[in-house]
């Protein structure tokens, strides 16, 4: 997600930034840190400590909103690129042949965890945002997020490794 969300800013902002894949947030980090690169994008989660810190300096949000943890921080929008949504989500999927009534007790499992008040709590602690929903508008989601990266994926000319 990360290579994609920079060739949507470079596609978007008409810039020319260099990708250069690490393995992981981890090492991302790192190098950053180390003024060895000068910008990156990883998930929130991993940044966070070092944003508190002040050692790291967030300049955008790939998300349509302001997070809650960050509210000093704008969006990419509010930062000039419009369109660039960039948001990394999480879902449960399960195989095709899964049978129906597995797939409904693993579904109402899924929500009533993120329904918890708990569990939403720590969630939003990390940066994510528990957004459960049915199991026909996630589908739709993943052929919407498939559809749309397939396009930056083609415009950038992004090849796999």
């Amino acid at each position: 997600m990360p290579h994609l969300a920079g060739e949507l800013i470079k596609l978007t902002a008409g810039v020319d930034i260099t990708h250069v894949p690490y393995r992981g947030g981890a090492p991302l980090t790192t190098a950053l840190l180390a003024g060895e690169i000068q910008m990156g994008l990883a998930d929130l989660p991993i940044l966070l400590p070092h944003l508190r810190a002040g050692t790291l300096r967030a300049l955008a949000i790939g998300a349509e909103e302001r997070y809650p943890l960050l509210p000093e921080v704008p969006t990419m929008a509010e930062a000039g690129l419009p369109g660039v949504l960039t948001n990394n989500w999480h879902g449960l999927v399960a195989p095709a042949r899964t049978p129906e009534p597995a797939l409904a007790l693993l579904h109402r499992a899924a929500v009533a965890a993120l329904q918890d008040p708990e569990t939403a709590r720590l969630l939003r602690e990390q940066g994510a945002i528990p957004s459960p929903t049915s199991r026909q508008e996630f589908t739709a989601f993943i052929r919407s997020e498939t559809a749309r990266w397939g396009e930056v994926i083609r415009r950038a000319g992004v090849k796999p490794d």
